[in-house]
């Protein structure tokens, strides 16, 4: 957790505050570190912090379920909250240092013997995480990590290709550019997992934190300032969690997803025309 402390440090430091974040939004270059012709901005100056891994390749797959979520329910944050609150009790006691964030690898953390007993329960308390469309998309994919959700659902619906690319296609649109106000909003909610969980305390006295509270009810200005924190502060805890525990979930979830993609791409069915699926 030092490391994320330091990193935050970072991020504020290259973060204009509200009275001039209409005249800057981004670090000065006289803050970035300059090694022959590359400009490195203060956060990646930080040791043992890597680059983030390529959102399109590696964290829009992951978040397709948080993005479900962040579109159906929009105005209800809790909603991801009470789902994710029921699955915490199917995660063993000995996950240490790791939660469920709502990103589709940590799924994995519940046990198969437990999925059964796992979806009767959001069935009874959360039954809004369970989204048809979600189904219907993930249905391409029987790897992936999140698919035990909907087997119960699988069982009693017939699989509609043509509905489950339309959405498919529609979620990686909305999650496609990284900073955009959606793909912000997914990161707001999965970091409300974090402190949930007591992962990450921040400091009452930060600019940031009234902001945060007050939001989406805020300035246009100060929205882009809540954004941009929630944004980098998560990439930071998902990258800490991903060194520890889910990387190698994630990564084969993404070469599954993207191969996955190849084969739409290759179907006949007009739905998956026009689309950019690699």
């Amino acid at each position: 957790m030092p490391l994320l402390l330091t990193a935050l440090k970072a991020i504020l430091n290259g973060m204009p505050s509200s009275a001039s974040n209409r005249r800057r939004r981004h670090s000065s270059i006289a803050q970035h570190q300059r090694h022959r012709k590359t400009l490195t901005p203060p956060f990646l100056q930080l040791d043992n912090v890597q680059s983030y891994p390529d959102w399109r390749k590696k964290r829009v797959p992951d978040m397709l379920w948080l993005s479900a979520m962040v579109d159906v329910h929009a105005g209800d944050w809790q909603a991801t909250h009470r789902a994710l609150d029921v699955l915490d009790e199917f995660v063993p006691q000995g996950e240490h240092g790791v939660w469920m964030d709502g990103r589709i690898s940590t799924f994995s953390m519940v046990p198969r013997r437990s999925r059964g007993a796992a979806r009767r329960a959001l069935q009874a308390y959360a039954p809004e995480a369970l989204i048809p469309e979600v189904g219907q998309a993930l249905s391409f994919f029987p790897n992936c990590p999140a698919a035990w959700l909907f087997e119960d659902w699988a069982f009693e619906t017939d699989h509609d290709a043509t509905a489950g690319i339309t959405y498919l296609r529609g979620r990686m649109a909305e999650l496609d550019y990284s900073r955009s106000k959606h793909a912000s909003l997914v990161r707001m909610v999965a970091l409300g997992r974090s402190m949930a969980h007591g992962k990450l305390a921040l400091s009452p006295g930060l600019e940031v934190i009234p902001l945060m509270k007050r939001y989406p009810d805020v300035e246009d200005a100060e929205a882009r300032q809540v954004e941009q924190f929630s944004r980098m502060t998560y990439d930071m805890q998902a990258m800490r969690q991903d060194e520890e525990r889910f990387a190698g979930v994630r990564d084969e979830w993404c070469r599954v997803f993207w191969r996955g993609c190849d084969r739409l791409a290759r179907s006949r069915n007009p739905a998956a025309r026009g689309v950019k699926w690699s």
